[in-house]
């Protein structure tokens, strides 16, 4: 919106709320800590209180990126050339076998690209939905046919291995695969956020639109 021709318009006030803007996480956050700090001095709760906020905000997501599809033909096209150029996963049989076809510095690219902040060098992470400033990329499935940087999910290092655990259930992976693919261009298309993804009852998977709209494809093309 124009300044030039609205001015500023200040959060926490009827205008704002009326033209529909929300207030940021981050908005709340300060709006907290201010009254926090309007407690007197001598009141036993203030200081457990201020530490408390400082530990959440410090994984508090200000916002989830948001990369929408704008030309699902062009997405289509783009998902077909990432499966059929994309490098064999290849092991190669040492004391142990060796995956020798990784290649974590594009898929990092690819998966940081997807889910930075917006203003910031955090990242998002998928499952727990905090923000870090480091990340580790997991494949989505247990066993990849392709080095296919789509097929990756932006994690922190607790919900890396959590997500081991649940990759490693086939009967789980197949609810969740399905989900994807079930998943109709409005459903993603119109969605204002992320879109989720059950994994059990207490845990949901984040998902751009641009980036589950990628892995749908491929998962329909690898059948």
């Amino acid at each position: 919106m124009s300044t030039c021709i609205y001015g500023e318009i200040k959060p926490n006030t009827e205008i704002y709320k009326w033209l529909g803007f929300k207030d940021s996480s981050t908005t709340i956050m300060d709006s907290i800590e201010k009254l926090i700090s309007q407690l007197p001095n001598n009141c036993p709760q203030k200081e457990a209180l201020r530490l408390a906020i400082q530990k959440t905000s410090a994984n508090t997501i200000r916002g989830f990126p948001i990369k929408k599809v704008n030309d699902w033909d062009r997405l289509k096209i783009h998902a077909a050339k990432e499966l059929v150029f994309a490098d064999p996963v290849k092991y190669e049989s040492k004391i142990r076998s060796v995956r020798i076809s990784l290649k974590p510095n594009s898929y990092r690219t690819y998966l940081k690209h997807m889910y930075e902040i917006e203003s910031t060098d955090n990242i998002a992470c998928q499952l727990c939905h905090g923000e870090f400033l480091n990340f580790e990329g997991s494949q989505l499935l247990e066993r990849l046919p392709k080095e296919i940087n789509p097929l990756h999910l932006c994690l922190c290092q607790n919900c890396t291995r959590v997500y081991q655990i649940i990759r490693s259930n086939s009967k789980k992976m197949e609810e969740i695969t399905d989900s994807i693919k079930q998943l109709n261009q409005n459903d993603i298309s119109s969605a204002k956020e992320h879109i989720d993804i059950q994994i059990d009852q207490n845990k949901t998977q984040w998902f751009t639109q641009r980036h589950i709209a990628e892995i749908q494809e491929i998962l329909n093309l690898i059948e």
